[in-house]
């Protein structure tokens, strides 16, 4: 599977998720404007190939680089379970009296917007609005470990176990995460 990262410089917290991507057989493409010899040396080992753009906010330098790796390695597959959310964290917490400081609360980002995508892996494991994602398959979801990041280390097809807390109880629901459907334009937003 391949994986698009696009970073400026590579941050420590996201820099410690690519050896993890590697480590469970991703490509990891990465894209920046630093050159690739002043990267970090356990960065370099992990990035399958290195694409120095002049300048992040260039979108047709991105475009290109994108481009070239969707043509050198294939389609860019991104594991999907369609739910909206925020992280958790100790002052979200605090200040909506929640019962844990961790996971990741499923709620809609707008009006007309649902929570849970229609026909989604969320949808068909049993997941609703307000809902805490508090792990899937025993990893924690954290600020640190977002679930976005620990969805990407599993393959598209594989079921997952998802432990939530619903209404003051842990419960835990079972899905097959799919495939999010990803155009170039998607990976230039989320990345």
């Amino acid at each position: 599977m391949n994986y698009i990262f696009i970073s400026p410089h590579f941050p420590v917290n996201y820099y410690n998720f690519i050896p993890h991507l590697r480590s469970f057989g991703f490509n990891v493409l990465g894209i920046a404007d630093e050159d690739f010899e002043r990267l970090r040396p356990e960065l370099k080992y992990s990035l399958t190939e290195y694409y120095k753009v002049s300048d992040l906010h260039n979108y047709e330098e991105l475009v290109k680089a994108i481009g070239f790796f969707i043509f050198k390695y294939g389609k860019i597959r991104r594991p999907f379970l369609g739910v909206r959310y925020f992280i958790l964290n100790e002052d979200i917490a605090k200040i909506h009296n929640l019962p844990v400081n961790f996971g990741a609360l499923v709620v809609r980002e707008s009006f007309g917007e649902p929570a849970i995508v229609k026909d989604s892996p969320a949808e068909k494991a049993g997941l609703k609005e307000y809902d805490i994602i508090l792990e899937i398959n025993n990893e924690k979801i954290t600020q640190d470990n977002p679930l976005a990041d620990v969805l990407q280390k599993h393959k598209i097809g594989e079921e997952i176990e998802i432990k939530v807390l619903r209404d003051g109880k842990e419960i835990i629901l079972k899905t097959k995460i799919t495939e999010k459907n990803t155009s170039i334009w998607s990976l230039l937003l989320y990345a």
